[in-house]
């Protein structure tokens, strides 16, 4: 039996249990697709917590929720210019630590 776990990006434990009897290439790709997932979920995880709040609800709502620039700003109530900057900030924040 496979088990994996991930954590969600409200920082909760997640399990995935097995492959509940299925068996040959199909659950052999999902397995390795959910642990890729849990990995790539981890590290993004890692790389916002080094964010400040405001920054990472811009990312969250921007790159996870596909939203614009200006819905973000309504609904965390800022202006889109500061949306904008924090953004920026943000994604350089982000890369420089992603090249670390």
């Amino acid at each position: 039996m496979l088990t994996s776990f991930c954590y969600g990006f409200d920082g909760e434990e997640y399990g995935e249990g097995g492959n509940n009897g299925e068996t040959g290439k199909k659950a052999a790709i999902e397995a390795a697709c959910f642990d890729v997932q849990c990995i790539n979920r981890a590290f993004i995880m890692e790389l916002l917590n080094k964010l400040d709040e405001l920054q990472k609800r811009v990312i969250v709502h921007r790159y996870f929720f596909e939203r614009s620039q200006a819905e973000t700003a309504d609904l965390i109530g800022i202006s889109q210019s500061t949306v904008s900057r924090l953004e920026k900030a943000a994604l350089l924040k982000l890369k420089t630590e992603e090249d670390r």
